[in-house]
């Protein structure tokens, strides 16, 4: 089944008609790269767009977790990337995942892909808890982009500290991507 079938399946969930453009995947996986050595968590990894730009710039598989909740994405993103750590589960549960399979490393930055601006409010604070319980243990950035650009930060009223806001006119719909740390 293809993106926009997903999209009209679950417009909460998934929360764009297409995937995001090679353009959006190089700014987010630029700004990761600013920070020191870690795991780089591709959260909602959809098909796989951030991480292959990920592994063209030269991050490791070993270094990548994708987290991805729907079925057919996780199941297209395995077979897309073998190499790569992917875990068909809910980024609800991203501090117990990340213990399981890659206790102990430093994060380098957590990517989210996931519609913050669309998803229920307990659900947006649960994923929020976890990324900062994430970072608060581990280090490392928060990479949020959005189709919401007259928002600005919204990730703070989470406890989120902004760092850097660009724009990436060169996908469908632009984006903005907001780049967070913990104070």
């Amino acid at each position: 089944m293809g993106f926009a079938y997903n999209f009209l399946k679950s417009p909460r969930q998934i929360g764009a008609v297409c995937p995001s453009s090679h353009y959006l995947a190089s700014a987010l996986v630029k700004a990761a790269l600013s920070e020191a050595e870690g795991l780089i968590v591709d959260l909602g990894a959809g098909t796989g767009v951030v991480t292959g730009k990920l592994l063209e710039y030269g991050v490791p598989s070993h270094s990548i977790v994708a987290v991805e909740r729907c079925s057919t994405f996780a199941a297209g993103f395995q077979r897309k990337y073998p190499g790569v750590l992917a875990l068909e589960a809910d980024a609800c549960r991203l501090t117990s995942l990340l213990q399981q399979f890659r206790p102990d490393v430093p994060v380098r930055a957590v990517i989210s892909s996931l519609p913050f601006c669309t998803l229920p409010p307990d659900i947006r604070r649960e994923v929020s808890a976890q990324i900062a319980t994430v970072l608060r243990q581990r280090g490392g950035l928060l990479i949020q982009y959005s189709y919401a650009w007259w928002m600005h930060f919204p990730l703070r009223r989470y406890g989120f500290a902004p760092r850097q806001r660009y724009f990436v006119f060169r996908n469908v719909p632009p984006a903005i991507v907001e780049v967070y740390s913990l104070p």
